[in-house]
């Protein structure tokens, strides 16, 4: 959607009376983008948002124009366009019959996009939404997407051998007009029958204790109870299972004793298992705590695609266009803000569950194995693995009417694709295919919260179980999974680096070396091989090891250690200049000297300067543990752009002899491949156990 004030401004650019124009534009006169002779609307530049605060409340929004700024926003700055008008942005437009740009300008920022021509429906675009997620527009919608999923989807229909039930399950009763609930145990429930999870966020408001499965509470719960106790988001997933014709619902308050250490080690174990074998998912998606239910009114015209009437070369033949931005892109506007996409837990219960349903407080979004759909976009909201390496050649046809939603795939990924994943890479190979979907999964799942720290590992240990399985039925030989790292990937996944300032929890988590051992998202190295001739390795792994606290061999660690071998130096380093990206959490590398071992003399080298000169840096995991003497263990290097070559390094602080603890990463530029290599060359090689 637009915000009213792009809207509008757009529609009245031929007409002072509705659209300000605030001055000439400095090149008025000038051609246009492929234009000869400018119109009378090229010529100026028109009001646009009166106020900061109006700028960001259409952002909040969702304005597709509005959003694409607010990264670069940052108050205090001012646009020498903007210095003598009382208005905090204005646009310009430049127009073709078949394409429209708006170029809006503010606080020394400049950004256009393009609007094209609406020309009737569009299968790939909904406008028509009800006033509320609940109504029957969007049910029916729902409707379609698990009917197409069910009988049409191979993937999504593949279930495990052997009905899995979890140890406990919510059953739905309906006596007359009053609906029951009440916990039941396994033995229970005809393994036949299906059951849906619910995903939520808890808040941190209070709960009703009655209403938590404790020791003292379970006899009580499992007698039917009216439905009306429970908290609004727990009723509405009633209400959800309710319409899908499925009698079982798992919520992990009432389904695990929260006071129960061993039973909770037990299920979250096994929690893997319980969304893998899910029918299907309810998301929670827009609700912050167990009261925010799962439905929510909203303003259709807030959500759907904005339509704007713009004429193009004359002020009486207005046209319908659009954004080009609504395909593709707008969606993510009502997903990414919502509340649930930022628990740490979700990440795993979305992917190993087959097909999830998110309830957001804009629109309804659905995720499966083979599609990812939203009521903005029925059928798809990107295309969905389209790359001719993934799509057998005769399966690629679509229907004009209704495009397919499930593409025959050659290689499956592991997991689904996530509706806000960043795009996936491809391999060849589907077992380095697995390490680099786990890559990116980690990348994702580090920029979440924890309301348990110590969970860290184990709300991804079904995800990690997922691997296994996966690469023993790929037939290749098992891998050994070590705090969040695999050992087939070490010494190059050790180079992993924050992403902001990072944070130590406040108890024992992981091993430094860890990305697991720091609350900040991280970037890991690639993880599939670039070839022998693109890469220097520096060290070589002499052993690798992680000591589980549980019965859970991919849960919680109670210690691990890494131990390399290779040219190991203390590091000289000076404060990045503030006017530098990466200030807050790096350190300039000034020089590094080697270790006075045996009959070597130490020696002192400076990185050369070159293009990428400020970039020789620590990037350190938490800035306040920066120490007066680093060391530095290259890990290696490999063939970055033209001749450049880009290092990857340990920094590290000495604990005791030959131990030592991660506290950042090196990264070092060079101007080619010779000079990465001379940089360490005699430097004495040390054996280091890192913890």
């Amino acid at each position: 959607m637009l915000c009213q004030i792009c809207k509008t401004g757009l529609e009245g650019i031929w007409d002072p009376n509705k659209t300000k124009r605030l001055k000439l534009d400095d090149n008025a006169d000038k051609d246009g983008p492929g234009q000869d002779e400018q119109l009378e609307p090229e010529k100026y530049l028109f009001a646009h948002h009166p106020t900061r605060e109006s700028f960001l409340e259409s952002i909040h929004q969702g304005c597709v124009m509005c959003c694409r700024f607010a990264p670069l926003y940052e108050p205090g700055r001012v646009d020498p366009l903007l210095q003598d008008v009382e208005y905090f942005s204005a646009f310009k437009v430049y127009l073709k019959p078949r394409r429209v740009i708006m170029s809006v300008y503010y606080d020394n920022v400049t950004g256009g996009f393009d609007l094209i021509p609406h020309e009737g429906p569009d299968n790939d675009l909904n406008f028509e939404l009800g006033p509320s997620t609940a109504d029957e527009t969007t049910w029916t919608m729902i409707n379609q997407w698990i009917n197409r999923c069910v009988q049409t989807h191979t993937v999504c229909n593949n279930q495990p051998t052997g009905r899995f039930i979890p140890s406990r399950l919510l059953e739905l009763e309906t006596t007359g007009n009053e609906k029951m609930f009440r916990v039941v145990e396994k033995l229970q429930v005809d393994s036949r029958e299906r059951y849906i999870t619910l995903s939520h966020c808890w808040g941190t408001g209070p709960s009703n204790p009655a209403l938590i499965l404790l020791k003292n509470t379970f006899q009580n719960l499992t007698e039917y109870q009216p439905l009306s106790v429970l908290p609004k988001t727990f009723r509405d997933a009633f209400t959800v299972i309710e319409r899908l014709g499925i009698r079982y619902l798992w919520i992990d308050r009432l389904c695990i004793f929260q006071d129960s250490p061993q039973d909770w080690q037990r299920e979250s174990a096994s929690m893997g298992e319980v969304y893998l074998n899910a029918w299907l998912g309810i998301s929670a998606l827009g609700s912050s705590n167990d009261d925010g239910g799962c439905f929510f009114s909203r303003d259709p015209a807030a959500v759907a695609p904005t339509i704007v009437n713009i004429s193009v070369d004359s002020p009486s033949n207005p046209k319908p266009y659009r954004f080009s931005l609504e395909k593709g892109w707008a969606w993510r506007l009502t997903f990414d803000p919502e509340p649930l996409p930022k628990r740490g837990w979700t990440l795993q219960e979305r992917l190993l569950t087959p097909r999830v349903l998110h309830f957001g407080r804009k629109q309804v979004f659905w995720e499966c194995r083979e599609c990812s759909c939203c009521e903005i976009h029925p059928s798809s909201v990107y295309a969905y693995e389209h790359d001719d390496y993934y799509l057998d050649d005769e399966d690629e046809g679509e229907s004009d009417n209704e495009p397919s939603l499930a593409p025959v795939v050659k290689h499956h990924h592991i997991w689904k694709q996530l509706l806000d994943a960043p795009d996936r890479l491809h391999t060849d190979d589907p077992i380095d295919q697995v390490f680099v979907d786990w890559q990116a999964i980690v990348e994702l799942y580090s920029g979440c919260q924890l309301t348990v720290p110590t969970d860290k590992l184990v709300a991804i240990s079904g995800l990690t179980k997922g691997v296994q399985k996966y690469l023993a039925d790929l037939g290749s030989e098992p891998d050994t999974y070590l705090a969040g790292l695999w050992r087939r990937e070490l010494p190059r996944a050790l180079g992993w680096n924050v992403l902001g300032p990072g944070r130590r929890p406040p108890s024992y988590r992981a091993p430094s070396w860890s990305w697991a051992s720091v609350d900040c998202r991280v970037n890991l190295p690639s993880p599939y091989s670039r070839g022998p001739q693109n890469i220097i390795t520096y060290v070589v792994v002499v052993d690798a090891e992680c000591t589980v606290s549980t019965e859970d061999a991919t849960g919680q660690v109670s210690g691990g250690t890494v131990t390399l071998k290779g040219p190991l130096a203390t590091v000289t380093l000076l404060p990045m200049p503030h006017d530098y990206l990466h200030w807050r959490t790096s350190m300039s590398i000034q020089s590094l000297t080697s270790l006075e071992v045996g009959d070597h003399t130490p020696v002192t080298k400076t990185p050369k300067e070159n293009s990428y000169g400020k970039d020789s840096r620590v990037i350190c995991d938490v800035m306040s543990e920066m120490c007066d003497t680093i060391y530095c263990l290259p890990i290696e290097a490999h063939h970055f752009s033209g001749d450049t070559w880009v290092l990857s390094g340990l920094a590290m602080s000495k604990t005791s002899r030959d131990t030592y603890v991660r506290v950042g990463c090196v990264s070092m530029y060079f101007e080619n491949e010779q000079a990465a290599k001379d940089l360490f060359s005699g430097f004495p090689e040390a054996t280091c156990v890192l913890k």
